[in-house]
């Protein structure tokens, strides 16, 4: 990476790129920039200088997107431009006036046309987009602006993008636009050796696949402080412990000198490179609040806090009060007056205090992503700052996992329609998440699309994603009353994981085929399922699902109570590896069992304690239908 360690030369190279881009020369650049250094400053003035020049498309991610919300965020890139102007509106309008030779494509063309229209006059605050593919008609919108006009795209904060979504636009929206007048910058902290564990695999594909001009804006020097003091007169700040504090941010030495001037404590505290805490009568809770507060971020719940210290949240907003020179309020969120002190106190904690940062990245993980998914990038982080790689990955996957079936279908079509071939292990969960909508939603296409995806697994030699259609569509006959259809897809599922040797494969596919087996009343043909796997290891996830098929068993032969019993086991394990949809399903399934039992206190009891979980999960509507069934008082 070609490093510069001020902004102009960085601004100089970002203009560079932009004049050879006004030569229908099109150009992409990744700007790597650590928090604090005046990246995002130096992006927003680049794109005022060019703003008269072009349309700017700007998307800004945020750390509390996921699944569809992406969506929005890339329409509101170009639409906050455009919005305030009838002529931009207009101009846009005109450059859709296409005939792409392709009915649909027309269709979607003209619906956004429409759609920017109406925005337009009705000072709508979302571009909306097509339901039948809202990525495609976000590419077509793409690609219709840059045959006729210069644009400029910047996508800023990469790192908190956990899912494909930007990396399909992006490779839509540029096929075949190299002699278009577009400019890509591609906006990230610091990629690197130290940092890839907690960097979304989806950017870390995006950034291998759409390359360009690599720039990086470095932290100043111990002169360059030195010159930034001279200038505005500040000879007496040492310019050790100003590098000590701030690493030399950009950002973080502007407000080192704002909080020096406004902060009576700030003097003292800088000069023994430790953040002073206003005198309290619970000097130690006050040290575990602001570092724990520290750790999760320089914005932060109060609730959040609470529930990682097992207090009471008024009890942590008493201690925040306290600390009014360094906290602001804002009902149940705080933040930290500079982001000086909350980086400070999160290195400090990490270096001082490593136990104390795992505890907090292991809460987030399990207990605080299972309602605020954005707190998983928050552990990632934690977890890679520890050296625990394994554990950051799992957190990014958690993320990934998020986006809807249809999502992915979406964007499958995109890769298709463009003929853009990515790997085969990028292009294998497309392909997996994409049939399972189908199965599941569109029966009428499903053993169509299913053919589709086992001939591309057979060109690409992908055994993963014929085994998971397989399974998949075994299930789906079943559903549809094919039950030798549904035995044969099974029987071939696990001759595939035989073959490649996937024990844990085969064992779960034998699950699978009791739980079939065992939905068909065909108890002694699960058994002899049951006895092939007596011995096998098992995941805690095979476990629970054994557990359910003893508790259908059992449900079967009327022993209700051992059911509920069974299923409640399950939560509990589910529980233990923060898999917390499916220990809301367990406990609906013992709920159902309850009332199966005519126990109804007790099943009304338990779909009570889990109402909360069930919305946080998505799981709304199976709950209202099992609350429906108790008899009224």
């Amino acid at each position: 990476m070609s490093n510069v360690s001020i902004s102009d030369d960085v601004s100089t190279q970002l203009t560079e790129s932009w004049q050879i881009a006004r030569q229908f020369e099109a150009q992409v650049c990744h700007l790597q920039a650590p928090v604090g250094t005046g990246s995002k400053h130096l992006l927003n003035h680049f794109q005022r200088s060019v703003a008269e020049e072009c349309i700017t498309w700007h998307i800004r991610f945020r750390e509390n997107l996921y699944g569809w919300e992406v969506l929005p965020v890339l329409a509101n890139g170009l639409w906050k431009t455009i919005r305030h102007s009838t002529q931009m509106v207009n101009m846009v309008r005109g450059c859709l006036e296409l005939d792409l030779g392709d009915e649909r494509m027309n269709r979607i063309l003209k619906g956004m046309s429409e759609s920017l229209l109406e925005c337009h006059e009705s000072e709508g605050t979302q571009l909306r987009l097509p339901s039948e593919n809202p990525v495609l008609g976000l590419v077509l919108l793409a690609r219709a602006l840059m045959k006729e006009v210069p644009m400029l795209i910047i996508v800023e904060n990469l790192q908190f993008c956990g899912g494909y979504l930007p990396l399909v636009f992006l490779l839509a929206a540029l096929r075949d636009a190299q002699q278009t007048r577009t400019m890509v910058v591609l906006h990230s902290t610091p990629i690197n050796d130290e940092t890839i564990s907690s960097i979304p695999r989806s950017v870390q594909a995006l950034l291998q696949t759409i390359q360009g001009r690599s720039l990086g804006v470095e932290s100043w020097s111990d002169s360059q402080i030195g010159e930034f003091l001279h200038v505005r007169g500040l000879k007496d700040i040492s310019i050790v412990d100003m590098m000590a504090w701030t690493g030399g941010r950009q950002e973080c030495v502007a407000e080192m000198v704002a909080w020096l001037a406004e902060d009576p404590t700030g003097p003292k505290a800088f000069q023994s490179r430790q953040l002073v805490f206003a005198p309290t009568d619970k000097p130690e809770l006050t040290e575990q609040v602001m570092r724990i507060a520290a750790t999760i971020g320089w914005r932060f719940p109060i609730s959040t806090v609470a529930m990682l210290l097992n207090i009471e949240a008024t009890d942590v907003k008493e201690v925040l009060l306290t600390q009014s020179h360094l906290i602001e309020l804002e009902n149940d969120l705080a933040s930290f007056k500079y982001v000086l002190h909350q980086l400070r106190l999160q290195r400090d904690t990490l270096n001082q205090l490593p136990e104390v940062s795992g505890m907090i990245a292991e809460n987030l993980y399990a207990t605080v992503g299972r309602a605020r998914p954005e707190y998983l990038y928050s552990a990632a982080r934690l977890f890679q700052q520890l050296g625990r790689e394994a554990e950051a990955d799992e957190a990014l996957q958690l993320l990934l996992d998020l986006d809807d079936d249809v999502i992915w279908l979406a964007m499958l079509e995109v890769l298709i329609r463009f003929d853009i071939t990515l790997t085969t292990n990028m292009m294998e969960p497309l392909w997996v998440r994409a049939s399972r909508h189908h199965f599941r939603n569109n029966p009428e296409v499903a053993r169509d699309f299913e053919q589709r995806a086992l001939n591309w697994a057979a060109e690409q030699n992908s055994p993963t994603v014929a085994l998971s259609v397989y399974r998949e569509s075994a299930r789906f006959e079943n559903r549809q009353g094919q039950i030798s259809d549904a035995e044969h897809k099974f029987q071939r599922a696990l001759h595939i994981a035989q073959q490649e040797d996937w024990t844990f494969l085969q064992v779960d596919i034998r699950i699978d085929m009791i739980e079939f087996y065992v939905a068909g009343n065909e108890i002694r043909r699960a058994s002899e399922q049951l006895i092939l796997l007596d011995g096998a290891p098992l995941s805690e996830v095979q476990r629970i699902r054994l557990l359910g098929v003893h508790a259908r068993i059992a449900q079967s032969e009327g022993e209700y109570s051992k059911a509920v019993g069974l299923f409640l086991e399950g939560r509990k394990i589910a529980g233990s590896v923060y898999k917390w949809g499916l220990a809301t399903d367990l406990t609906l399934l013992a709920a159902e069992t309850l009332l199966m039992a005519e126990q109804f206190d007790d099943a009304k009891n338990v779909l009570l304690q889990i109402q909360t979980e069930a919305d946080t999960h998505d799981r709304t509507e199976p709950w209202q239908q099992l609350f429906q069934q108790l008899p009224s008082d």
